[in-house]
């Protein structure tokens, strides 16, 4: 047991994982007293693109893959390139890149997005690999999925953008997530090590996230909805609560906080706390405009968390290909020969999804080798929904 500072400057005990607790507005000592991390499960339920039940919006397609039948993807992401104007320090698709670097052909791209419109496909991520921008059709792409009807969100270092890239995201995008990880412009060059720094640097990164921001409020637009992503390392932990300031003054509408995998190391508990009370002291920063959202059950699972089910079943809402053209069974994996179910060079991406292949790698998934997984929530949904000794369902 730790204690640590609560919103109100009071000094209280909490548990170690995100350790203390907040009060209720009226502040009493008699106020319940809840944990930080039920308050991030309260806000993650209010956040409406955040929340894992959103996985029962396709509550056909989920009962489908619970009993053994292959409906489409619900979301796709696609990686047009492995190629990256950042070599990031933590970058786990390092070796990748070195040893594959490449594109997927102009053309495979754009049947690609046609495929995956035409198949039920809801939405496609543009995302990396590498940079997604470094390729020159990535837009066109985009563009392409939009105008067949699915939704595109797009995930990017920010290095490649500039005014007009910015103007054809607001008119494309449902969302931007940029991988911003520093607060200031000495840390990010230390972590994100642009290729050309003259002209790929932070400042250009933050003036473009504005940009994007600003053109959104101009046209009265929900969407895209303005992330900045921040990845904790123990070289990083420090600026957390500055980059949330920063995220909220250039008009985002979150700030997105994960632990970075470093497989083999370990976190000191000093920087774990630390790291802690920097995300706690960012909770003052959140309004009905901006939001800090920790991704808890991401360090959980950094700490050794045991998963509470047996099965990854989620692998088949989201589709994965990468710049080699192969279609993965997980994000993680990318690259790994082993978890390749085919490639779309020589096939449609269908004949891959509905093949043999991808049910014998499918099959070969050990959960207690998996690193930590975006899925964990929907895989925790859909286990506990699969579970046919489950008691008191009619009971609520």
């Amino acid at each position: 047991m730790a204690g640590f500072t609560t919103l109100e400057g009071k000094n209280v005990v909490g548990t170690n994982v995100i350790a203390s607790y907040i009060y209720a507005d009226d502040d009493t000592e008699d106020t319940p007293k809840i944990t930080i991390r039920l308050y991030f499960e309260v806000k993650i339920m209010r956040i409406r693109q955040f929340n894992p039940l959103k996985i029962l919006s396709h509550r056909e397609n989920v009962e489908k893959i619970i009993a053994g039948e292959n409906p489409p993807p619900i979301t796709c992401e696609i990686d047009p390139s492995n190629l990256c104007n950042h070599q990031c320090i933590w970058c786990m698709y390092e070796d990748f890149k070195r040893e594959k670097p490449q594109l997927i052909p102009k053309e495979t791209l754009l049947r690609l997005v046609k495929e995956l419109g035409g198949g039920g496909v809801k939405s496609l991520i543009f995302t990396g690999g590498g940079e997604p921008l470094t390729h020159p059709d990535c837009l066109l792409a985009m563009s392409l999925a939009k105008d067949i009807g699915m939704k595109v969100g797009l995930v990017t270092n920010g290095g490649l953008l500039n005014k007009e890239i910015d103007e054809s995201i607001v008119d494309i995008c449902a969302f931007i997530r940029i991988s911003l990880d520093a607060a200031t412009k000495k840390k990010h060059a230390e972590l994100h090590k642009p290729n050309e720094a003259a002209i790929d640097n932070f400042q250009n990164i933050v003036s473009n996230i504005k940009y994007i921001a600003e053109l959104k409020r101009r046209a009265s637009k929900v969407t895209p909805t303005v992330g900045m992503a921040y990845l904790a390392h123990p070289k990083n932990y420090m600026e957390i609560y500055d980059a949330a300031v920063l995220a909220k003054e250039v008009g985002c509408d979150y700030i997105q906080i994960r632990p970075a995998y470093l497989p083999g190391q370990t976190v000191s508990p000093h920087i774990r706390k630390e790291t802690q009370d920097l995300m706690i002291k960012a909770l003052h920063l959140d309004d009905e405009r901006f939001n800090v959202i920790p991704i808890l059950h991401r360090f959980d699972e950094m700490s050794g968390l045991e998963r509470g089910y047996s099965a990854c079943l989620a692998n088949a809402l989201v589709g994965i290909i990468a710049a080699d053209c192969e279609v993965y069974c997980c994000c993680q994996l990318k690259g790994n020969p082993a978890f390749s179910m085919g490639s779309i060079k020589n096939m449609s991406f269908w004949d891959v999804w509905n093949g043999s292949k991808r049910k014998e790698v499918i099959r070969r998934i050990d959960l207690a080798k998996c690193p930590p997984c975006r899925l964990n929530r929907y895989n925790e949904i859909m286990n506990y929904l699969a579970d046919k000794d489950k008691l008191h369902t009619d009971f609520l």
